[in-house]
């Protein structure tokens, strides 16, 4: 009997041990599906090790980002929910941006918006008051009406999207199977590669019309998003990095896309060139022409770019060379996604984005490039974005109608194009009713005789304001960047506060209190604490002021400039993580950085000094090698800007 237990024991670790070894095998397996960018594989074999039993917060956020990467946004919000739940230490910003985009995706706003905060909180982005929240989905909602939408029959059961103009058809992108091109499939998505069809047809409304665009610029590779010159004989496309028959990689091993150009030269598409400004190390992609066809936009994720995928615009010299690549800035592009863009000759910029505020995954935004002007970010209302992915929108100004694809429930396939009327023209202009009341800070009492002055930083103009009663109101066009209210009253100390323009029609809520005059300022009071300033944001591992610290740091110029008899000195600390000798640089560089800050502003250089203190001055115990929370670390990480004479 003692035999025949041993045997059995013996038998069930052999059995443990085979198990074992068959979940780190499926485990390996899965990781390099993966980290080649086959999702949907990957997915498959992680789910298989969920079922088995093996809950590892890594697998959790795989499977979460793999079905992100793939719009299946319910599983997404699924997978997150799980790894959050375990409270990971190996998450990223990236991670927290991609649930709350998820929830906002399937309905759950108000968990979106809690998940949005959080990232804005730990990662000093500018989210806005409203973005996520009820407030501004009944904004965008009450913008409804303006498009009258329809479903084409040339959409397919599989993906079709990217629709552009060329002369008198509808090119448009796709990874249908006609059976005349030879299948092959993308491990990304497990679905053929994207090839260009053209709709033979003016509206695009005849499926039997669709055929192939042209066999001289298809490959085995994606070719997708492309545009043409008016008289049709160049067109800008996008490939994989594909040459003579095999795919170009980067150091990761990931194809990346590239713009070429190509020429129609006896009804032949030929000359196809690469663009200059293109590379193995990263995507440039979805390009979109200028009227004057002078300036081609495009997407990309190269050295420069502020999120995922950027939008940048390259002007294109007569002799057909191109000049540097420009970012069109941190107003348009998020830390997340802006693509396809689609310029206008009235210079209306559209393009799909999921890090404006929106309904749900990619929205479609449009603003105005006019030199002078502020842009404005407007959602495009529904019945066009929709709480799934919105993309790749062209229009034709004269027609009022246009084109865009979207993954919305309902659809014949993954991706479908749909056909749009525009009813009203997107509205740009707006204005901001401005309220607010002055209290004592003591008692908070409202001051009804206090003088509030307003004075644009735009342009130094200054604005009339009445004191009724201790409120006060004003109604400005909100194209205005930011404006200082000034308050002043016998007897105590003057009180001022910045307010930034936004999509906001009604700006509620500012107070400003004041201070009852006190004994002046002692050496070594710390000017954040008196003037109750936020956190100093600087962009990761590096000296670069965020501008949502501007409009604090500003009420230090003010004060400055209104109290010449102080001197600063401007101490920047870090927390414990990274090395000793990088916080102490890093913080040395912060800290001249913001002494810049000031220098360049007006205030004398003799008046501010800064200094570095690196991890010397922790506020607790979150020392080298000491396990603490990003909050905790959070706390160390500071600014301090005391007064030294």
């Amino acid at each position: 009997m003692l035999n025949i237990r041993k045997i059995i024991c013996v038998f069930s670790l052999f059995m443990s041990s085979l198990i074992v070894v068959g979940q780190i095998r499926i485990q390996k397996k899965a990781n390099l599906k993966y980290d080649n960018l086959a999702y949907i594989d990957a997915i498959e074999s992680y789910e298989a090790l969920v079922e088995n039993g093996i809950a590892q917060d890594q697998i959790y956020k795989r499977l979460a980002n793999a079905n992100y990467q793939n719009a299946n946004y319910q599983e997404s919000a699924k997978w997150y929910q799980l790894l959050f739940a375990m409270e990971p230490t190996s998450y990223v910003g990236e991670d927290l941006y991609k649930y709350g985009v998820s929830l906002r995706s399937i309905g759950d706003f108000e968990t979106s918006k809690i998940w949005m905060e959080k990232f804005s909180a730990l990662y000093g982005t500018e989210e806005t008051e409203d973005q996520n929240s009820l407030v501004y989905l009944k904004k965008i909602n009450q913008q409804s009406g303006q498009y009258s939408l329809k479903e084409l029959s040339i959409n397919s059961e599989e993906s079709d999207f990217a629709p552009s103009y060329y002369l008198q058809q509808l090119v448009f992108a796709s990874t249908r199977d006609t059976g005349i091109i030879a299948k092959r499939i993308n491990v990304w998505d497990k679905k053929s590669f994207l090839n260009l069809y053209a709709n033979m047809v003016p509206k695009g409304n005849d499926d039997e019309q669709i055929k192939l665009f042209s066999k001289d610029l298809r490959t085995k590779a994606h070719e997708s998003s492309t545009a043409f010159t008016k008289d049709g004989t160049t067109v800008y496309f996008t490939r994989n990095n594909f040459h003579d028959g095999d795919f170009g990689r980067d150091k990761s091993g990931i194809s990346r896309l590239k713009i070429l150009r190509a020429d129609l030269v006896d009804n032949k598409w030929t000359n196809i060139t690469s663009l200059p400004f293109n590379s193995d190390d990263y995507s440039v992609a979805h390009p979109a022409l200028s009227a004057d066809e002078k300036t081609l936009f495009f997407s990309s994720d190269m050295p420069g770019t502020i999120g995922s995928s950027d939008i940048f615009k390259v002007a294109i010299n007569t002799d057909g060379t191109f000049g540097a690549p420009t970012n069109l800035g941190p107003h348009i592009n998020t830390p997340a996604r802006e693509t396809f863009p689609h310029i206008t000759p009235t210079n209306i910029l559209y393009f799909a984005s999921d890090g404006h505020p929106g309904l749900g995954g990619l929205d479609l935004f449009a603003t105005e490039l006019k030199v002078g002007k502020k842009l404005q970010i407007i959602n495009l209302p529904r019945p066009i974005n929709s709480e799934q992915d919105d993309f790749s929108l062209i229009i034709n100004e004269s027609e009022k109608s246009g084109y865009f694809a979207s993954n919305r429930i309902g659809g014949m396939g993954s991706d479908d194009i749909y056909e749009f009327m525009e009813l009203a023209p997107v509205q740009f202009s707006c204005y901001t009713d401005i309220k607010g009341w002055v209290t004592d800070r003591e008692s908070g009492k409202k001051m009804a005789t206090a003088v509030i002055k307003v004075m644009s930083l735009d342009n130094n103009k200054e604005y009339n304001i009445q004191n009724v009663q201790g409120n006060f109101q004003m109604n400005i066009d909100c194209d205005f960047d930011s404006l200082i209210f000034k308050v002043e009253e016998e007897g105590y100390e003057s009180a001022s506060i910045t307010v930034s323009g936004g999509y906001k029609e009604v700006l509620d809520s500012i107070v400003v209190s004041l201070q009852k005059k006190t004994e002046p300022f002692k050496v070594g009071t710390d000017l954040f604490k008196v003037l109750n300033l936020n956190p100093i944001y600087f962009d990761s591992n590096s000296s670069n002021i965020k501008q949502l610290s501007y409009a604090d740091l500003d009420k230090i110029v003010q004060f400055l400039k209104e109290n010449p008899q102080y001197k600063i000195q401007v101490r920047s600390h870090s927390d414990s993580r990274g090395s000793d000798t990088y916080n102490q640089w890093l913080s040395e560089k912060r800290a001249e950085s913001t002494v810049q800050y000031f220098t360049t502003r007006g205030i004398e250089d003799y008046r501010v000094s800064g200094k570095g203190f690196g991890e010397t001055q922790l506020l607790n115990e979150c020392s080298n090698r000491v396990k603490c929370s990003t909050a905790l670390h959070e706390i160390n990480r500071r600014s301090e800007f005391i007064v030294v004479e």
